[in-house]
């Protein structure tokens, strides 16, 4: 187990980044192919959208996991790891999401949407509202604490202010995934 051993493998969290892009493609193969009905979505949404709805889907998760292992079983480095690990992948995602909104755009994919005209644009603002905060205070928290917390990890003089920071983007994450889900729902799904 990761949280046991006495280094931090910067390769292992790297490694690991790469699993939300690649269970994307997956995700996008079942799309395409359809073998598995009760997997799919049947989404009009390009794939960096695709990508990131589902990045959305898997990283409450996560994000709960890394925070209760810190709070109620004080796995410094796990917690290290995980929330590294989550940063590279929502990195990742939204430079595959970024990439492919710059070529193709999003709205000719949702003008097939019964929602088009009244509710997607809202829905939109609203989840600009909080991603734009929410990817700024997550990269806040993470650089401070790679800055500012002793290897291996552990508490220290900014734990107060890390924990109180961590607080409000975990919070702000939540209501971005959902913010970000109603959109895509709106859009490319109804």
């Amino acid at each position: 187990m990761f949280c046991q051993n006495d280094r931090y493998s910067f390769d292992t969290a790297l490694i690991s980044a790469v699993l939300v892009p690649l269970a994307s493609v997956c995700y996008r193969l079942i799309i395409f192919c359809g073998d598995v009905p009760m997997l799919t979505i049947p989404s009009r949404a390009p794939f960096g959208v695709d990508a990131l709805a589902l990045f959305a889907l898997f990283i409450l998760p996560f994000l709960a996991i890394s925070l209760s292992a810190v709070r109620w079983g004080r796995a410094f480095r796990f917690h290290k790891f995980m929330q590294t690990t989550l940063g590279l992948a929502l990195i990742s995602a939204l430079l595959v999401f970024e990439w492919q909104i710059r070529l193709e755009g999003w709205r000719l994919y949702a003008a097939d949407s019964p929602y088009y005209d009244t509710w997607v644009t809202p829905a939109l603002v609203l989840h600009l509202f909080c991603a734009a905060p929410t990817f700024g205070l997550w990269m806040i928290v993470l650089t401070g604490a790679w800055k500012k917390f002793p290897v291996p990890a552990k508490p220290g003089e900014y734990s107060m202010i890390h924990k109180k920071l961590g607080r409000i983007a975990a919070g702000s994450m939540v209501g971005t995934a959902a913010s970000g889900w109603l959109f895509y729902w709106l859009a490319f799904v109804c």
